[in-house]
């Protein structure tokens, strides 16, 4: 402002607020008592660190928010210094949608080990290849990681990126997520700053509580591809991957369950190169393209009806697509489940149901029944498998439900028939937390070499038939002859395959480690 006698001069107001509205204009002459403008607090709308970002006042977290001042939230969760009002996130995020639909795109979420990649922490990795880059981390402690890319990883996104915007969100910690994404996308072109890794979640055990932050108007536009459901709290718009591990004995780098130092020095060294034969990223990119489709069908009949208020959501579209994978299927399980434990929660009994297959307690042999069995899902040969196939239904392993489940469509049952060399305790599907296989393959064999002390007895019953269970049991117990002799001679009277088992339930000492444990937490 300048003074009568040309000086220019300042006021300082003695509070602090936003201006929302100027009376007067460049070159008018003002008196004592003229209106100059209209002001009112500032509601803090962005903040960085303690500083508002309009006003630039400390804001003092210790005090509670005038009435004016609104929840604030992280403009984007990695950047968390950085926060904002819901009113305004919301608004963003809003403009955001709005620009993503005239774009004809999705939001897509995506997991980073063992979906797009799978690393491991051994120097004595196995198998080799020429494609498995070292990575070298010196944050939260020195160490060098072997990362091999799932094939086909930078054509995936590349021919979905017309279609997506994507997503990075991983439980791998920050230099990690930064050290992989640099790998897949050097140039920032795919991902750019969009990547929330563990040190970013609000928590380390479920993605899902950071969707409200990430899109706070919604995720109704969210597909989500990752190879565990359990950490979305299983929800709709997840599309399960088939986990990618090409590291032997090597689960997810960054669960909490990890091999010991002892355990991951005695994986041997595997000389030679391995052909990586993963094809999976291919059917991948063809469902997310044709969940894509869809979503937009439905929206432009909407438009063109003027529903433009209601915004399809994903989470609604995807159960119906999944529900014709199997909608012609009737099916029941033999030699799956321990006793007494419901089919209702048997992971199994969901993933059909989601496909659109009935699942029912027993088999329905009642040719006009509409829900006559079509399939039986089995661990072992059992009396029920042998009806099933006296009645010509199709009796398949239980890696075709999860096949069909992870591809999006029904896969030829012909590729997974039950033989009498398939153990079920090595499907996917029963869960069983790394981990594994080093530490359980010595105490197995130990107690094997325990239970029985006659080696010809044993290469005998197994000759037999006589029920394996019997042979491993993490109680090991004396196995008698009368007792192999009781069985030998109830199989005789059987009117089924020598191979097959009136037992339809799994035993105790069969039930994969932290199984009812990890389908309690599911409910």
């Amino acid at each position: 402002m300048i003074s009568s006698t040309g000086q220019q001069q300042s006021f300082v107001s003695p509070i602090s607020g936003v201006v929302t509205k100027i009376y007067v204009h460049e070159k008018d002459i003002l008196s004592y008592g003229s209106l100059i403008l209209e002001y009112q607090e500032c509601s803090h709308a962005v903040i960085y660190k303690d500083l508002c970002a309009v006003c630039g006042k400390k804001v003092d977290k210790t005090l509670e928010p005038s009435n004016s001042m609104q929840k604030v939230m992280a403009i984007e969760p990695a950047s968390r210094c950085v926060k904002t009002t819901r009113e305004r996130a919301i608004k963003y995020d809003s403009n955001e949608r709005n620009l993503l639909l005239r774009r004809r795109k999705l939001h897509l979420l995506i997991d980073l080990d063992q979906t797009l990649v799978h690393t491991s922490n051994s120097p004595n990795h196995c198998p080799s290849s020429d494609d498995i880059i070292s990575i070298y981390l010196d944050h939260p402690v020195a160490q060098t990681l072997y990362t091999k890319l799932r094939p086909g990883v930078k054509e995936f996104l590349t021919n979905l990126q017309s279609y997506y915007v994507f997503h990075i969100v991983t439980f791998g910690d920050r230099p990690y997520a930064d050290a992989i994404v640099k790998l897949i996308d050097p140039k920032g072109t795919f991902f750019s700053h969009r990547i929330l890794s563990r040190d970013d979640s609000i928590s380390s055990t479920d993605k899902s509580a950071n969707l409200s932050t990430l899109f706070p108007c919604g995720d109704s536009l969210v597909c989500i591809i990752d190879d565990r459901e359990d950490v979305w709290k299983y929800a709709s718009n997840v599309v399960r991957v088939k986990p990618y591990a090409w590291f032997h004995d090597v689960g997810d780098i960054n669960s909490i369950y990890l091999p010991t130092f002892a355990e991951v020095k005695s994986i041997p060294f595997q000389y030679g190169v391995v052909n990586d034969d993963d094809q999976y990223l291919y059917q991948l990119e063809m469902i997310l393209k044709h969940i894509h489709a869809k979503f937009y069908q439905i929206y432009d009949a909407q438009c063109a009806q003027n529903r433009l208020h209601s915004i399809p959501d994903l989470k609604q579209i995807m159960p119906i697509l999944r529900q014709q994978i199997l909608k012609s299927v009737s099916l029941c399980f033999s030699y799956l489940l321990p006793q007494d434990y419901p089919l209702e929660s048997f992971r199994g009994t969901f993933i059909a149901r989601a496909m659109g297959a009935q699942v029912t307690e027993d088999l329905q042999l009642d040719s006009h029944s509409l829900n006559r069995t079509t399939h039986v899902i089995a661990g072992k040969h059992t009396l029920k498998v042998h009806q099933a196939l006296q009645s010509n239904i199709k009796v398949v392993t239980l890696e075709w439900l999860l096949d069909c489940y992870e591809q999006w469509e029904r896969k030829p049952e012909e590729n997974y028939i039950l033989t009498g060399d398939y153990d079920v305790q090595k499907c996917r599907l029963l869960p069983e937390i790394i981990p594994r296989i080093l530490k359980r393959h010595r105490d197995e064999d130990s107690a094997e070499q325990q239970t029985f002390t006659t080696e010809n007895l044993l290469v005998k019953t197994r000759e037999l038939n006589v029920d394996e269970r019997l042979l491993s049991s993490k109680r090991p117990r004396t196995v008698s002859t009368t007792d192999i002799i009781s069985q030998l001679n109830t199989d005789d009277n059987e009117d089924f395959d020598d191979d097959s088992s009136d037992d339809e339930y799994l035993g105790d000492d069969e039930v994969p480690r932290r199984w009812k444990e990890d389908e309690r937490r599911r409910q």
